[in-house]
C-alpha cells in the first residue's frame, strides 16, 4: 500500500462555536489590558524612582554643608576655648598669692 499525504489547507468553517471564538476574544482583550497596565505601572515606579535618586542627591548636598558648618562651629569652639583659658591664667597670675581658702 501506498501512503498518500494529503495537504489540507486550515479554514475556519460554521462547525466552529460562537462561544469558543468569544472565548478567544476575551481572552486577547484582556491579555492585552494586562500588558497594558503593567507597562503604565513600570512607568509609574520608574518616574518615582527618578524622584527619589535627585531627592537623595539633593539630601546629600545639604548634609555635605552641614557637615562643614559643624567643623566651622568647632574650630571657633577650639579657638574660644584656648582663648578661655589663656584668660584664666592671665587672671590667677594678677591675684595676690596670699589669698586663703577657707
Amino acid at each position: 500500500m501506498e501512503a498518500t499525504v494529503r495537504k489540507e489547507k486550515w479554514h475556519v468553517d460554521r462547525g466552529i462555536p460562537l462561544a469558543l471564538i468569544f472565548a478567544a476574544l476575551t481572552q486577547l482583550i484582556v491579555i492585552v489590558w494586562g500588558a497594558a497596565s503593567i507597562s503604565a505601572r513600570t512607568a509609574q515606579l520608574e518616574g518615582g524612582q527618578t524622584q527619589l535618586y535627585l531627592a537623595q542627591k539633593e539630601a546629600a548636598l545639604i548634609a555635605t554643608a552641614q557637615t562643614e558648618r559643624v567643623i566651622r562651629v568647632e574650630e571657633k569652639l577650639n579657638a574660644l576655648t584656648v582663648s578661655v583659658s589663656e584668660l584664666k591664667t592671665i587672671i590667677q597670675q594678677q591675684q595676690p598669692a596670699a589669698v586663703v581658702k577657707r
